[in-house]
């Protein structure tokens, strides 16, 4: 059904379609029936449903994070499940984003036209997915907005250690409290 969607919009970006587990990792590694790359171009984006036979979309991520060579591509994953954890599951295991697989061909032709957004400079940005006004987006940028509370926590700690440093600091200076001048 993608194939069709992207012939219809007319985009210009290829989508080359792999039926399993092992196909994935193969294309991605340019192992197998892969190896010609001119065939076989790498990918600028993976695009996984959560089902992929013998496994799931986690097992890919989790193949491609002990990958470094192909750690670059971007990846969304689509799946029919409303299960939450499941799409937990593939951000943790590093997808970029995850997708509910929506009911009608509007939604998908709008989501065709956010991929196209998505490749169209020639560096793979999914900022694009954000765009969509169906509710099919279901988790993006939460690696991201994860890292980036874990450094503001960490700002913190770092602040409250200098400013109990400090409070030591003068703890030693003065080492009796202050006292208050009686009608002040």
């Amino acid at each position: 059904m993608m194939e069709l969607l992207v012939e219809k919009a007319l985009a210009t970006f290829h989508l080359s379609i792999v039926d399993s587990l092992d196909e994935a990792v193969d294309y991605v590694s340019g192992d197998e029936r892969f190896q010609n790359r001119h065939d076989y171009p790498e990918a600028d984006l993976v695009l996984l449903d959560f089902d992929l036979g013998k496994g799931t979309a986690v097992d890919f991520l989790l193949w491609r994070r002990k990958q470094p060579a192909h750690r670059r591509p971007p990846v969304a994953v689509f799946s029919g499940t409303e299960n939450v954890g499941d799409f937990q599951r593939c951000v943790d295991a590093g997808a970029d984003a995850c997708l509910q697989k929506p009911r009608d061909n509007s939604a998908w032709e709008e989501i065709v036209a956010a991929l196209q957004q998505c490749l169209c400079s020639g560096v793979p940005n999914l900022e694009a997915l954000g765009s969509l006004k169906s509710p099919t987006l279901v988790q993006l940028r939460l690696r991201r907005e994860r890292g980036r509370l874990l450094e503001q926590r960490r700002a913190i700690s770092r602040y409250l250690d200098a400013v109990r440093a400090s409070q030591k600091d003068e703890k030693r200076k003065f080492p009796f409290p202050a006292r208050r001048c009686p009608g002040k």
